[in-house]
């Protein structure tokens, strides 16, 4: 099937989907997403496996599809998930905190308690957080909604001790690395004779799926000394993932591959596919040469264009492509992607 269909959606939309309805529902229920995580882990282990989230999610009364959510938190198939993976965004606010704590206070939310206006109680109410924070922290009001665990209008030194065992994935706390991103992509590009889409395909998504994760690249990476360091690595990967998302997809890697891998999936898709298309033109026992696809493309893309997409998806080097090379791009839900893309943008 070329394009995902209602019936028919792609893992990546039913995963999408399964994870917006979550958040939503949660929201709804108890005001935020970091209130949900201390309801199912009570008592702050701060990762929980799927049995203990499915059997959450039914205490909650969630009715969603929980082998789908629980795939699209844990796409590494790690056995747990942590709170970066229910709610990206909001974690990226307590990240920003437990910097700033690390950097001025030691790390130690006594410490930095020390400087806020404090009840008899232990509590500290909005007003003295915000104050506190206010000219080091952006956003310091809606952090202390998210950390204010029972909807009031406190939050108490307990509640905030979380924070200094909670470690969410390096490149929520480093910031992002320009002249290393160019180093990598350098090294990457040698390892794939210039072109930025073997290098995506041979080297960061051998699966063809299009995106990949962060435990992906740091595997993937492996092979590569001068890029193995866990810093230079997240500094690396949150220049592309500004957000935090846990995901990267080929047309931030490199716009330029993916608008050609894009061009030809669209333009493919007129008959019946990448593999149709691949099948229909003249070949040599099912092996479709450069030349042969460069003159099919002509209408559609440049020949600089064309040549990167041939090489890109030549990856074994053979000097021709066959149906099989092309079916990643009938398996690839690009309008979804697409939606996905123009959310980010708005």
């Amino acid at each position: 099937e070329v394009e995902s269909s209602p019936r028919q959606a792609s893992a990546l939309r039913r995963g999408v989907q399964a994870h917006r309805d979550f958040v939503n529902f949660v929201c709804r229920k108890f005001g935020n997403s970091l209130r949900l995580w201390f309801v199912i882990d009570p008592e702050e282990h701060l990762k929980i496996g799927e049995k203990q989230f499915v059997r959450a999610c039914e205490e909650i009364g969630f009715s969603g599809c929980l082998l789908t959510l629980w795939r699209q938190l844990d796409p590494d198939c790690t056995g747990h998930i942590s709170f970066h993976d229910i709610d990206p965004v909001a974690a990226l606010q307590l990240a920003d905190f437990k910097v700033l704590l690390m950097k001025q206070f030691d790390g130690e939310v006594q410490k930095f308690l020390k400087i806020v206006e404090m009840n008899r109680s232990q509590r500290v109410g909005r007003d003295a957080f915000v104050k506190a924070l206010d000219d080091t922290l952006q956003g310091a009001r809606r952090l202390f909604d998210l950390l204010c665990r029972h909807n009031g209008s406190t939050v108490s030194a307990r509640e905030l001790r979380f924070l200094e065992k909670w470690w969410p994935p390096p490149y929520f706390l480093v910031p992002p690395d320009r002249a290393r991103l160019h180093h990598f992509c350098a090294v990457l590009g040698d390892a794939a004779h210039g072109n930025p889409l073997k290098a995506w395909f041979r080297v960061l998504d051998p699966d063809q799926s299009f995106r990949i994760t962060f435990n992906r690249f740091k595997y993937q990476l492996m092979r590569f000394q001068k890029l193995q360091e866990e810093d230079s690595m997240a500094q690396v990967w949150r220049a592309w993932d500004s957000d935090c998302s846990g995901y990267l997809f080929l047309r931030r890697f490199h716009p330029e591959a993916h608008e050609a891998a894009a061009r030809l999936k669209r333009w493919a898709a007129k008959s019946g596919g990448g593999v149709k298309f691949i099948s229909q033109l003249e070949s040599n026992n099912g092996r479709v040469s450069k030349a042969t696809f460069r003159k099919a493309l002509a209408d559609v893309l440049d020949q600089a264009a064309a040549d990167l997409l041939f090489d890109g998806l030549d990856v074994g080097d053979t000097g021709h492509l066959t149906e099989q090379e092309v079916r990643c791009l009938d398996r690839w839900d690009l309008a979804f992607e697409d939606e996905l893309h123009s959310c980010e943008a708005t």
